[in-house]
Protein backbone atom coordinates (compact mmCIF):
# COMPACT_ATOMS: atom_id res chain seq x y z
CA UNK A 1 0.00 0.00 0.00
CA UNK A 2 1.20 3.35 -0.99
CA UNK A 3 0.30 6.31 1.31
CA UNK A 4 0.79 10.41 0.25
CA UNK A 5 1.14 13.40 3.02
CA UNK A 6 -0.62 15.79 1.28
CA UNK A 7 0.48 19.85 1.13
CA UNK A 8 -1.54 22.37 3.36
CA UNK A 9 -3.81 24.68 2.77
CA UNK A 10 -3.64 27.84 4.14
CA UNK A 11 -5.78 31.59 4.86
CA UNK A 12 -2.77 34.08 3.81
CA UNK A 13 -4.26 37.59 3.75
CA UNK A 14 -7.93 36.83 3.37
CA UNK A 15 -7.70 34.52 0.83
CA UNK A 16 -7.34 30.62 0.87
CA UNK A 17 -3.45 29.25 -0.80
CA UNK A 18 -2.44 25.66 -2.20
CA UNK A 19 -5.56 24.92 -4.02
CA UNK A 20 -3.00 24.08 -6.80
CA UNK A 21 -0.83 22.00 -4.57
CA UNK A 22 -3.30 19.93 -3.34
CA UNK A 23 -4.90 19.68 -6.69
CA UNK A 24 -1.48 18.14 -8.35
CA UNK A 25 -1.43 16.10 -5.00
CA UNK A 26 -4.38 15.03 -5.96
CA UNK A 27 -2.97 14.08 -9.81
CA UNK A 28 0.14 11.94 -8.10
CA UNK A 29 -2.43 10.18 -5.60
CA UNK A 30 -3.99 8.61 -8.74
CA UNK A 31 -1.22 8.19 -10.68
CA UNK A 32 0.53 6.00 -8.57
CA UNK A 33 -2.79 3.89 -6.71
CA UNK A 34 -2.42 5.31 -3.80
CA UNK A 35 -4.46 3.42 -1.26
CA UNK A 36 -4.44 6.52 1.37
CA UNK A 37 -3.24 10.24 1.67
CA UNK A 38 -3.06 12.62 5.21
CA UNK A 39 -3.75 16.06 5.58
CA UNK A 40 -3.42 18.39 7.71
CA UNK A 41 -6.71 20.24 8.84
CA UNK A 42 -6.26 23.55 7.22
CA UNK A 43 -3.83 26.13 8.51
CA UNK A 44 -5.95 29.15 9.69
CA UNK A 45 -6.26 30.61 13.12
CA UNK A 46 -9.08 29.69 15.25
CA UNK A 47 -10.43 32.74 15.51
CA UNK A 48 -10.68 32.88 11.75
CA UNK A 49 -12.24 29.21 11.38
CA UNK A 50 -15.53 29.74 12.21
CA UNK A 51 -16.11 32.24 9.51
CA UNK A 52 -14.71 30.62 6.86
CA UNK A 53 -15.26 26.49 7.80
CA UNK A 54 -17.63 26.05 4.80
CA UNK A 55 -15.80 28.35 2.74
CA UNK A 56 -12.80 26.10 3.48
CA UNK A 57 -14.65 22.62 3.63
CA UNK A 58 -16.69 23.10 0.07
CA UNK A 59 -13.07 23.68 -1.15
CA UNK A 60 -11.48 20.99 -0.18
CA UNK A 61 -14.47 18.45 -0.67
CA UNK A 62 -14.27 19.76 -4.43
CA UNK A 63 -10.46 18.90 -4.94
CA UNK A 64 -10.73 15.55 -2.74
CA UNK A 65 -14.02 14.53 -4.77
CA UNK A 66 -11.82 12.01 -7.00
CA UNK A 67 -10.11 10.67 -4.71
CA UNK A 68 -13.23 9.58 -2.70
CA UNK A 69 -14.50 8.13 -6.09
CA UNK A 70 -11.30 5.75 -6.27
CA UNK A 71 -11.80 4.66 -2.98
CA UNK A 72 -8.63 6.11 -1.64
CA UNK A 73 -8.85 6.80 1.74
CA UNK A 74 -8.34 10.11 3.68
CA UNK A 75 -7.13 11.08 6.77
CA UNK A 76 -7.37 14.50 8.79
CA UNK A 77 -3.88 14.96 10.49
CA UNK A 78 -4.19 16.60 14.05
CA UNK A 79 -1.46 19.51 14.77
CA UNK A 80 0.16 21.19 17.58
CA UNK A 81 1.36 24.17 19.53
CA UNK A 82 3.72 26.02 18.38
CA UNK A 83 6.51 27.39 20.76
CA UNK A 84 5.80 30.71 21.82
CA UNK A 85 1.97 30.28 20.60
CA UNK A 86 -0.74 31.88 22.92
CA UNK A 87 -3.90 29.49 23.82
CA UNK A 88 -6.13 32.28 22.59
CA UNK A 89 -8.20 33.38 19.48
CA UNK A 90 -5.13 33.80 17.34
CA UNK A 91 -3.90 29.96 18.01
CA UNK A 92 -3.83 27.97 15.25
CA UNK A 93 -6.69 25.64 14.76
CA UNK A 94 -6.71 21.58 14.83
CA UNK A 95 -5.17 21.38 17.99
CA UNK A 96 -7.91 19.64 19.93
CA UNK A 97 -9.06 16.00 19.02
CA UNK A 98 -12.84 17.91 18.97
CA UNK A 99 -11.10 20.51 16.45
CA UNK A 100 -9.91 17.51 13.84
CA UNK A 101 -12.75 15.65 14.05
CA UNK A 102 -15.41 18.31 13.45
CA UNK A 103 -13.17 19.17 10.13
CA UNK A 104 -13.27 15.58 9.01
CA UNK A 105 -17.48 15.47 9.50
CA UNK A 106 -17.23 18.64 7.58
CA UNK A 107 -16.02 16.87 4.93
CA UNK A 108 -18.41 13.95 5.18
CA UNK A 109 -20.76 15.97 5.44
CA UNK A 110 -19.83 17.09 1.77
CA UNK A 111 -19.39 13.37 0.36
CA UNK A 112 -15.81 12.63 1.40
CA UNK A 113 -15.30 10.25 3.66
CA UNK A 114 -12.72 11.53 6.04
CA UNK A 115 -11.32 9.26 8.59
CA UNK A 116 -8.16 10.39 10.73
CA UNK A 117 -4.69 10.29 11.50
CA UNK A 118 -3.24 10.34 14.70
CA UNK A 119 0.01 11.76 15.12
CA UNK A 120 1.68 11.19 18.54
CA UNK A 121 3.76 12.63 18.53
CA UNK A 122 1.91 16.26 17.60
CA UNK A 123 -0.47 15.03 20.32
CA UNK A 124 1.76 14.95 22.79
CA UNK A 125 3.99 18.21 22.09
CA UNK A 126 1.16 20.18 22.35
CA UNK A 127 1.49 22.17 25.49
CA UNK A 128 -0.60 23.09 27.13
CA UNK A 129 -3.31 20.77 25.19
CA UNK A 130 -0.92 17.67 25.91
CA UNK A 131 -2.35 17.81 29.76
CA UNK A 132 -5.87 17.84 29.21
CA UNK A 133 -5.98 15.33 26.26
CA UNK A 134 -3.35 12.64 26.79
CA UNK A 135 -2.96 9.88 24.29
CA UNK A 136 -5.66 7.62 25.39
CA UNK A 137 -8.25 10.34 25.08
CA UNK A 138 -7.25 10.71 21.72
CA UNK A 139 -7.72 7.27 20.76
CA UNK A 140 -11.05 7.47 22.44
CA UNK A 141 -12.35 9.88 20.80
CA UNK A 142 -11.14 9.24 17.64
CA UNK A 143 -11.96 5.46 18.04
CA UNK A 144 -12.75 3.47 14.62
CA UNK A 145 -12.43 6.43 12.85
CA UNK A 146 -8.49 6.17 12.62
CA UNK A 147 -7.05 5.18 9.70
CA UNK A 148 -5.69 1.47 9.22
Amino acid sequence: SFSIHFPDIERENNRWTGQDALKEAVKTAQLFDASRITFHVPRINIGDYAANEKNVSDIIAEIFSPLAAAGIQIGIENLHMNPGEKNDAARGFGYTPQEVISFADKLSERGIPAGLHLDIGHARNNAPFSKTYNISDYLSLFNLRINR
